[in-house]
This record gives C-alpha cells, sequence and structure tokens, in this order.
C-alpha cells in the first residue's frame, strides 16, 4: 500500500504537488497495488493528466482512494480508463454531468455511455462514494447505474454516509424511466440484500 499525503498541516513536509506527485510515481514499486492520494491542492484533471504520463507505475494498482479532492462522473470514468485493472475505488463524487439527459431522453444511455464505453473496465466490482450528505444521492445513484452498464463486474455502489433508502429509492425510481427500464435485470444487483 502507497499513500500519498501532500500540503497536509499534520507535519507532513510541504512539496510543489506536482511535482511530488510525478516524483513518487517515477519510484512506485510494480508491486504496489493500493494506491491513496491525498493531495489537497491539485485537481484531479491534473492528478489523471500526472498518473496518464506514467503508466507502469499505475499497471498494478487495484485499489485506488482519492479522497481530497471531489471528481465528476466523467472522472472516474476516465479512471477506470487509465487504470484497466482497478478493482475498487474510493472517491468524494460531486455530480453526473449531464444527468438531465441522461433521465429525460430515451436512448441517450445507449448512445452516450453503452456504446461509447462497453465495457470500460472489466476488473470494477465496487466503487465507494463517501460523501458526506444526501444532496447527491441522485448523482450516486445514476453513477452506479451507469457503472453497472458500462462495467461487466460491477456490483456494488458502497455510500457509506447516505442513507440506503434514499439511495435504493432513486435507482427504483430510474428503473421506472424512460433510459434505465430495460436494463432492470442488471442494475437490480445494486440493491439487492437492501
Amino acid at each position: 500500500m502507497l499513500i500519498l499525503e501532500h500540503g497536509h498541516s499534520s507535519g507532513v513536509r510541504t512539496y510543489e504537488e506536482h511535482g511530488f506527485l510525478e516524483s513518487v510515481l517515477r519510484i512506485v514499486s510494480p508491486a504496489t497495488e493500493t494506491l491513496s492520494l491525498r493531495i489537497r491542492r491539485l485537481d484531479v484533471k491534473t492528478i489523471l493528466s500526472i498518473i496518464e504520463k506514467h503508466p507502469s507505475s499505475i499497471a498494478t494498482i487495484r485499489h485506488l482512494s482519492l479522497m481530497t479532492t471531489s471528481v465528476s462522473f466523467g472522472d472516474i470514468v476516465r479512471v477506470l480508463e487509465l487504470m484497466p485493472l482497478l478493482t475498487e475505488f474510493d472517491c468524494m463524487m460531486n455530480v453526473v454531468e449531464d444527468k438531465n439527459e441522461i433521465v429525460s431522453s430515451r436512448g441517450y444511455v445507449e448512445k452516450r455511455y453503452i456504446e461509447r464505453f462497453s465495457p470500460l473496465n472489466r476488473n470494477i466490482r465496487l466503487v465507494r462514494f463517501m460523501n458526506m450528505n444526501v444532496r447527491n444521492a441522485n448523482d450516486m445513484a445514476l453513477a452506479a447505474m451507469l457503472l453497472c452498464l458500462m462495467c461487466p463486474k460491477f456490483t456494488l455502489a458502497h455510500l457509506p454516509c447516505v442513507p440506503c433508502d434514499s439511495y435504493v429509492g432513486n435507482i427504483k425510481k430510474h428503473l421506472g424511466g424512460k433510459s434505465f427500464g430495460r436494463y432492470k435485470d442488471r442494475i437490480e444487483c445494486l440493491f439487492l440484500g437492501e
């Protein structure tokens, strides 16, 4: 396990963030399977561009934790593209960018996500959305449903800070709508055992 913590006030030495992450990724052991990034002053786009430059450093990573910056659903898709062996991902998701189109337009999910990205990642099975509020429950439900359709092994979204009934309620609501109804059999795994 490798934990990179930077810009934290608890006595961790301060480096220039971009250079710090680049330097560490150059020396990461090929045996590293867990990577936890806690870099406060870098946005996720910068982190992903740095990771992209070091494919051999991330080739064996199976568990990524990115907890100090919020990610969009597009960022999650990018992480899963860059890290094909990833089985678990911990993040704070802020938004599904095109949620209005997803829920209101028949065929949008197929064209925008399934046809374009499927299969996105053949190994991811769990995403932990570590958000601290319920306001994002709908976005997290949409993200879990889309991941379930694009990633063959994805069966679990863990939301430790969101009431289960809010998350499951949003999934059930969307299963009754235009975009997801035909995928009910595949998506039901997200709330079996609720």
